[in-house]
Protein backbone atom coordinates (compact mmCIF):
# COMPACT_ATOMS: atom_id res chain seq x y z
CA UNK A 1 0.00 0.00 0.00
CA UNK A 2 1.14 3.68 -0.33
CA UNK A 3 0.19 5.92 1.77
CA UNK A 4 -2.11 9.06 1.75
CA UNK A 5 -2.74 10.27 4.62
CA UNK A 6 -0.14 12.29 7.33
CA UNK A 7 2.55 10.15 9.53
CA UNK A 8 0.82 10.83 12.62
CA UNK A 9 -2.38 9.31 11.48
CA UNK A 10 -0.54 5.96 10.01
CA UNK A 11 1.89 5.92 13.21
CA UNK A 12 -1.64 5.83 15.36
CA UNK A 13 -3.23 3.20 12.71
CA UNK A 14 -0.42 1.16 13.12
CA UNK A 15 -1.10 1.22 17.06
CA UNK A 16 -4.87 0.43 16.63
CA UNK A 17 -3.82 -2.34 14.05
CA UNK A 18 -2.14 -4.00 16.67
CA UNK A 19 -4.26 -3.93 19.37
CA UNK A 20 -6.76 -5.33 16.97
CA UNK A 21 -4.51 -8.32 16.40
CA UNK A 22 -4.12 -9.09 19.98
CA UNK A 23 -8.08 -9.74 20.50
CA UNK A 24 -7.78 -11.87 17.42
CA UNK A 25 -5.02 -13.51 18.83
CA UNK A 26 -6.42 -14.30 22.40
CA UNK A 27 -9.83 -15.02 20.64
CA UNK A 28 -8.08 -18.03 18.29
CA UNK A 29 -4.92 -19.40 20.13
CA UNK A 30 -4.58 -22.47 18.17
CA UNK A 31 -4.62 -20.16 14.87
CA UNK A 32 -1.35 -19.74 15.55
CA UNK A 33 -2.23 -15.70 14.28
CA UNK A 34 1.14 -13.56 13.56
CA UNK A 35 0.68 -10.07 11.55
CA UNK A 36 3.66 -7.65 10.36
CA UNK A 37 3.73 -4.39 9.58
CA UNK A 38 6.49 -2.73 7.32
CA UNK A 39 7.71 0.45 5.94
CA UNK A 40 9.62 1.70 3.03
CA UNK A 41 12.54 3.79 3.16
CA UNK A 42 10.78 6.69 2.95
CA UNK A 43 8.24 5.82 5.24
CA UNK A 44 9.91 4.77 7.67
CA UNK A 45 12.56 7.99 7.21
CA UNK A 46 9.23 9.89 8.20
CA UNK A 47 8.10 7.62 11.20
CA UNK A 48 11.29 7.93 12.62
CA UNK A 49 12.76 11.35 12.40
CA UNK A 50 15.12 9.46 10.35
CA UNK A 51 16.67 7.23 13.30
CA UNK A 52 17.63 3.58 13.49
CA UNK A 53 17.35 0.98 10.39
CA UNK A 54 20.31 2.17 8.32
CA UNK A 55 20.58 -0.99 6.31
CA UNK A 56 16.45 -0.13 4.77
CA UNK A 57 16.96 0.64 1.44
CA UNK A 58 14.59 0.75 -1.97
CA UNK A 59 15.65 -2.25 -4.20
CA UNK A 60 16.70 -0.92 -7.58
CA UNK A 61 15.55 -3.37 -10.06
CA UNK A 62 17.88 -6.00 -11.80
CA UNK A 63 17.59 -7.59 -14.98
CA UNK A 64 15.62 -5.33 -17.42
CA UNK A 65 12.45 -5.61 -15.80
CA UNK A 66 13.58 -9.44 -14.78
CA UNK A 67 13.31 -8.08 -11.13
CA UNK A 68 11.50 -4.87 -11.31
CA UNK A 69 11.39 -2.44 -8.78
CA UNK A 70 7.79 -2.06 -7.28
CA UNK A 71 8.62 0.15 -4.24
CA UNK A 72 5.45 0.66 -1.47
CA UNK A 73 5.34 2.09 1.25
CA UNK A 74 3.51 0.09 3.41
CA UNK A 75 3.25 -3.93 3.86
CA UNK A 76 1.20 -5.77 5.91
CA UNK A 77 1.99 -9.23 5.86
CA UNK A 78 -0.77 -12.13 8.00
CA UNK A 79 -0.37 -15.53 8.25
CA UNK A 80 -2.28 -18.17 10.41
CA UNK A 81 -3.41 -21.63 10.23
CA UNK A 82 -7.11 -20.83 8.92
CA UNK A 83 -8.01 -18.89 5.75
CA UNK A 84 -11.01 -17.46 7.57
CA UNK A 85 -8.72 -15.66 10.44
CA UNK A 86 -6.40 -14.36 8.17
CA UNK A 87 -9.13 -12.77 6.06
CA UNK A 88 -10.78 -11.23 9.00
CA UNK A 89 -7.75 -10.03 10.24
CA UNK A 90 -7.31 -8.75 6.65
CA UNK A 91 -10.42 -6.50 7.27
CA UNK A 92 -9.34 -5.41 10.14
CA UNK A 93 -6.28 -3.90 8.98
CA UNK A 94 -8.73 -1.88 6.30
CA UNK A 95 -10.60 -0.57 9.03
CA UNK A 96 -7.76 0.57 11.14
CA UNK A 97 -5.73 1.89 8.31
CA UNK A 98 -8.59 3.67 6.55
CA UNK A 99 -8.28 6.47 4.29
CA UNK A 100 -4.41 6.76 5.14
CA UNK A 101 -3.43 4.32 2.89
CA UNK A 102 -4.45 3.20 -0.78
CA UNK A 103 -3.81 -0.44 -1.30
CA UNK A 104 -1.99 -1.18 -4.44
CA UNK A 105 -2.49 -4.95 -4.46
CA UNK A 106 -3.92 -7.42 -2.42
CA UNK A 107 -2.54 -11.44 -2.90
CA UNK A 108 -3.66 -14.08 -0.83
CA UNK A 109 -1.41 -17.16 -0.41
CA UNK A 110 -1.60 -20.11 1.07
CA UNK A 111 0.95 -23.27 2.94
CA UNK A 112 0.95 -25.99 -0.44
CA UNK A 113 1.78 -29.79 0.52
CA UNK A 114 5.16 -30.44 2.56
CA UNK A 115 5.96 -27.14 2.40
CA UNK A 116 6.50 -27.00 -1.69
CA UNK A 117 5.98 -24.40 -3.98
CA UNK A 118 3.94 -24.89 -7.06
CA UNK A 119 7.09 -25.90 -8.59
CA UNK A 120 6.84 -29.17 -6.75
CA UNK A 121 9.92 -28.30 -4.69
CA UNK A 122 9.94 -28.25 -1.14
CA UNK A 123 11.19 -24.47 -0.13
CA UNK A 124 12.66 -23.26 2.94
CA UNK A 125 14.46 -26.71 3.64
CA UNK A 126 17.71 -24.40 5.25
CA UNK A 127 16.06 -22.57 6.98
CA UNK A 128 16.77 -22.08 10.59
CA UNK A 129 14.63 -24.43 13.23
CA UNK A 130 12.84 -23.82 16.11
CA UNK A 131 11.36 -20.19 17.47
CA UNK A 132 14.85 -19.22 19.18
CA UNK A 133 17.20 -19.88 16.39
CA UNK A 134 14.74 -17.88 13.88
CA UNK A 135 15.13 -15.05 16.59
CA UNK A 136 18.44 -15.06 16.58
CA UNK A 137 18.58 -14.84 12.67
CA UNK A 138 16.20 -12.08 12.18
CA UNK A 139 15.40 -10.25 15.13
CA UNK A 140 17.93 -7.34 15.58
CA UNK A 141 18.98 -7.82 19.77
CA UNK A 142 20.04 -4.30 20.53
CA UNK A 143 20.38 -0.32 19.66
CA UNK A 144 17.29 1.81 18.66
CA UNK A 145 15.80 -0.69 16.36
CA UNK A 146 15.62 -3.86 19.31
CA UNK A 147 12.85 -6.22 18.54
CA UNK A 148 12.78 -4.65 14.56
CA UNK A 149 13.73 -6.61 11.63
CA UNK A 150 13.88 -6.38 7.69
CA UNK A 151 11.45 -7.61 5.79
CA UNK A 152 12.58 -8.51 1.79
CA UNK A 153 9.72 -9.44 -0.52
CA UNK A 154 9.39 -11.27 -3.66
CA UNK A 155 6.68 -12.21 -5.89
CA UNK A 156 7.57 -14.64 -8.45
CA UNK A 157 5.84 -15.88 -11.58
CA UNK A 158 6.54 -19.00 -12.94
CA UNK A 159 5.86 -20.75 -15.79
CA UNK A 160 4.98 -24.02 -14.77
CA UNK A 161 3.87 -25.31 -18.45
CA UNK A 162 7.28 -24.95 -19.45
CA UNK A 163 8.86 -26.34 -16.07
CA UNK A 164 6.63 -29.24 -16.68
CA UNK A 165 7.98 -29.97 -19.80
CA UNK A 166 11.66 -30.15 -18.14
CA UNK A 167 12.47 -33.72 -17.26
CA UNK A 168 12.69 -34.29 -13.68
CA UNK A 169 16.64 -34.49 -13.87
CA UNK A 170 16.82 -31.60 -15.78
CA UNK A 171 14.79 -29.71 -12.97
CA UNK A 172 16.65 -31.27 -10.19
CA UNK A 173 19.50 -29.38 -11.68
CA UNK A 174 18.06 -26.24 -12.12
CA UNK A 175 17.19 -26.19 -8.30
CA UNK A 176 20.24 -28.11 -6.58
CA UNK A 177 17.77 -30.36 -5.01
CA UNK A 178 15.84 -33.60 -5.82
CA UNK A 179 12.51 -33.22 -6.43
CA UNK A 180 10.79 -36.00 -4.39
CA UNK A 181 13.33 -37.03 -1.54
CA UNK A 182 14.66 -33.04 -1.05
CA UNK A 183 18.03 -33.90 -0.69
CA UNK A 184 20.67 -31.87 -1.55
CA UNK A 185 22.73 -32.27 -4.78
CA UNK A 186 26.50 -32.52 -4.12
CA UNK A 187 28.19 -29.52 -5.26
CA UNK A 188 30.36 -31.17 -8.01
CA UNK A 189 27.66 -32.48 -9.18
CA UNK A 190 25.33 -29.55 -9.75
CA UNK A 191 25.69 -26.76 -11.93
CA UNK A 192 27.22 -23.15 -10.46
CA UNK A 193 23.64 -21.69 -12.05
CA UNK A 194 21.56 -24.03 -10.16
CA UNK A 195 19.37 -22.12 -7.77
CA UNK A 196 21.07 -23.71 -4.50
CA UNK A 197 24.46 -22.74 -5.37
CA UNK A 198 23.34 -19.25 -6.38
CA UNK A 199 21.79 -18.69 -3.25
CA UNK A 200 24.71 -19.99 -0.70
CA UNK A 201 25.82 -17.09 0.37
CA UNK A 202 28.63 -15.90 2.34
CA UNK A 203 30.58 -13.30 3.75
CA UNK A 204 33.96 -13.69 5.59
CA UNK A 205 33.70 -17.43 5.17
CA UNK A 206 30.32 -17.19 7.16
CA UNK A 207 27.07 -17.93 5.72
CA UNK A 208 24.39 -15.70 5.69
CA UNK A 209 21.44 -16.81 7.07
CA UNK A 210 17.41 -15.16 6.67
CA UNK A 211 14.12 -16.54 7.54
CA UNK A 212 12.37 -17.33 4.03
CA UNK A 213 8.46 -17.98 4.21
CA UNK A 214 6.98 -19.42 0.84
CA UNK A 215 3.45 -18.90 0.27
CA UNK A 216 2.67 -20.24 -3.16
CA UNK A 217 -0.40 -18.03 -5.06
CA UNK A 218 -2.63 -18.12 -8.14
CA UNK A 219 -5.78 -19.74 -9.19
CA UNK A 220 -6.11 -23.44 -10.64
CA UNK A 221 -7.15 -22.50 -13.93
CA UNK A 222 -3.75 -20.49 -14.51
Amino acid sequence: ANVKGEVDVLRAASKTFADKLANFEAKFPDAHLGAVVAFGNNTWRALSGGVGAEELKDFPGYGKGLAPTTQFDVLIHILSLRHDVNFSVAQAAMEAFGDCIEVKEEIHGFRWVEERDLSGFVDGTENPAGEETRREVAVIKDGVDAGGSYVFVQRWEHNLKQLNRMSVHDQEMMIGRTKEANEEIDGDERPETSHLTRVDLKEDGKGLKIVRQSLPYGTASG
